[in-house]
């Protein structure tokens, strides 16, 4: 059965926009997005393999590369249509692929920020990422992201009072 996105390509296209926005204002060239709802909220994925570390890198332009483990490969072709997949074996370092996919979306020796306040990046993982030897200048991106989240566009309101009126009724019964 094929998957069904939770927000349509134009409301994930606003979300982006606004977080481009918001590097703009701290003059960032990117972010590093590890807080998981983070992740969901600007590429729709949904699923249990959190766990292991995720990592989302979205420059100023809005484009964006997520870097996980190899196996979450069809998880993430059936569920993400806006950011390049850069999947990883378990054997090696999450932070290579990170590196790869900053590379990639130009933000060699430019101004990056990163998520260090997420439970799922553990601190191997962020001192590896920002040990990027590509001349980043880092900053604590903690969050803005989470921020952006707290409005609720038209559509995420109406998401809302439909799953509290599921809920009411789940209640009542």
């Amino acid at each position: 059965m094929p998957h069904t996105p939770s927000f349509p390509k134009d409301e994930l296209d606003r979300r982006i926009a606004k977080a481009r926005e918001a590097l703009v204002e701290r003059k960032l060239d990117g972010v590093v997005i590890a807080v998981p709802e983070n992740i969901y909220y600007l590429t729709g994925l949904d699923h249990w393999g959190f766990f292991a570390a995720h990592v989302l890198v979205l420059n100023a332009d809005g484009k964006m590369a997520l870097s996980c483990r190899a196996m979450e490969r069809i998880t993430v072709e059936n569920q993400v249509t806006n950011a390049t997949f850069y999947g990883h074996k378990d054997h090696e370092e999450l932070s290579d692929y990170v590196h790869r996919a900053m590379k990639d979306l130009g933000l060699a020796g430019g101004r990056v920020g990163i998520e260090t306040r997420s439970l799922f990046l553990t601190a191997h993982h962020a001192d590896r990422i920002r040990d990027d030897r590509m001349g980043i200048a880092w900053s604590d991106a903690s969050g803005i992201l989470d921020n952006i989240r707290l409005i609720k566009s038209p559509l995420e309101m109406e998401y809302t009072r439909k799953a509290a009126r599921a809920v009411d009724l789940g209640t009542l019964a």
